[in-house]
């Protein structure tokens, strides 16, 4: 009933704008280091039980059933079909994905220009985030994803990131 309904009222969506996305917004335009994108990540995890580009989650461990350890997982990327990254920049697929981006930055408030450019960007982040990612069958291996290692050993790997500010 009432919470279908409240989906269903586009009229006060559609009146409502960018508004309710205004603080979110906010909290993105203020991140200004790596230890404010950890931060920022490590909350977002906490209020969507989603991920944005990684996080550290709690889970069993594969190896003793009988203790939690924590995971390094990543997010999705925009274009959820890996090999259409593979695709070069004027394939219409690529040209629509940049379209949708654009449209949903200057939705946001973004100037044109602005728009194009984080655009382009982040079809390049996400296509490096790709590259990084193990193959669907390397991932059938355990031992390519199961690298148990103390959180200090870890925070060494990537010094430049805060791991302890993703957690909060």
């Amino acid at each position: 009933g009432d919470f279908y309904n409240s989906y269903m009222d586009v009229a006060s969506i559609d009146a409502a704008g960018m508004q309710p996305l205004r603080p979110e917004l906010g909290r993105i335009g203020a991140i200004a280091s790596l230890g404010d994108l950890a931060e920022y990540l490590g909350r977002y995890t906490l209020v969507t039980g989603d991920l944005a580009l990684l996080s550290i989650v709690p889970s069993t461990d594969r190896a003793d059933t009988t203790k939690t350890v924590f995971y390094v997982v990543g997010g999705k990327l925009g274009l959820l079909q890996g090999s259409l990254y593979e695709e070069e920049d004027d394939s219409p697929r690529i040209q629509a994905y940049l379209a949708f981006l654009r449209d949903s930055l200057g939705v946001a408030g973004l100037a044109p220009g602005d728009a194009k450019r984080l655009a382009d960007l982040t079809l390049d982040m996400e296509r490096s985030l790709l590259a990084a990612q193990i193959t669907p069958v390397e991932a059938v291996d355990p031992r390519n994803s199961y690298d148990p290692r103390p959180f200090s050993a870890l925070q060494a790997e990537i010094p430049a990131l805060d791991l302890n500010r993703l957690m909060k």
